[in-house]
């Protein structure tokens, strides 16, 4: 028996947060998405606790032990298979013990969730895309802002920075395995300013 019962409507929805919730699974650099995984969650309409029963029981006992495996897959995930295997497995008592393996990862898509949904609407898509490209830019020296991105005033840049993309550096930064998570923020700080003198 599966999971849960879910009729096409429902697996509609939720396809996207599964696929979302699955990049942060990934044997590569997915910070940068977890922004992405954020969005996915508020624009499907879940609840925390509906948006807490996907990620204990239906992505991470399926796609933990990626993370666990010294070759992991780093190219991303079929979809097809992802979905067949969260609705051929039954819940488990370890199911919460599985999803700790990416627990932070997880506290940073419910507080970005609640913070996105505090910008409107019409704001999202641009702020999701800020956060992503501004935490890239931290890792990655590189502005990496695409083209295509609307002028934002500095101010808004700089809230996007301090309320999105810097306290999720801090949260996911691996001690001993990186630069100290000060200067990856003194970076990321100067990537508005890096950003807005190309333009």
């Amino acid at each position: 028996m599966a999971i849960v019962e879910l009729n096409e409507t429902e697996l509609g929805r939720r396809r996207p947060v599964w696929a979302a919730l699955a990049e942060l699974y990934l044997d590569t650099e997915v910070r940068p998405l977890v922004v992405n995984a954020a969005a996915a969650c508020l624009s499907s309409g879940y609840s925390d606790q509906e948006l807490q029963t996907i990620w204990r029981h239906e992505v991470s006992p399926v796609l933990a032990k990626n993370l666990l495996s010294p070759a992991g897959e780093w190219a991303g995930f079929d979809h097809d298979w992802l979905e067949s295997e969260i609705l051929q497995r039954r819940p488990k008592l370890t199911d919460s013990l599985v999803a700790r393996v990416n627990l932070k990862s997880w506290n940073e898509v419910c507080r970005l969730r609640t913070w996105l949904s505090t910008w409107p609407t019409s704001d999202r898509d641009h702020v999701v895309r800020s956060v992503e490209a501004l935490t890239r830019s931290a890792y990655d020296e590189t502005p990496a802002f695409p083209e295509d991105m609307p002028n934002v005033a500095t101010e808004v840049l700089e809230r996007i920075w301090k309320e999105g993309a810097a306290p999720l550096i801090s949260a996911l930064h691996i001690r001993g395995n990186e630069a100290p998570v000060k200067d990856f923020l003194e970076r990321g700080r100067q990537a508005p300013q890096r950003v807005l003198k190309e333009r």
